[in-house]
């Protein structure tokens, strides 16, 4: 079964809340793609390593991808702790 994005970052959101930490989470298109944004909560705040993985790979579980369809490594996106935005896409 198929998903809308607004279903899909409903079910990111609620997970992402399971797990005990916070973050913005919206569904949202642009030039025709569909995709999930993850923010932190303020602009200084950061991801940790855990958390990071924690939700790559709850993205790539539901069939999401980076852009163009590259595709999402949990292990080695953790350390890409800089971002306070990842985009998932449809």
């Amino acid at each position: 079964m198929a998903y809308s994005m607004t279903q899909t970052a409903a079910a990111f959101r609620s997970a992402i809340k399971a797990q005990g930490f916070k973050a913005r989470v919206r569904a949202d298109r642009m030039c025709g793609m569909d995709y999930v944004t993850v923010v932190t909560p303020s602009y200084e705040a950061r991801f940790t390593p855990d958390q990071i993985e924690f939700f790559t790979a709850l993205a790539r579980d539901m069939g999401l991808t980076l852009i163009r369809g590259m595709p999402i490594d949990p292990a080695a996106h953790r350390q890409m702790i800089d971002r306070n935005q990842w985009n998932f896409f449809a």
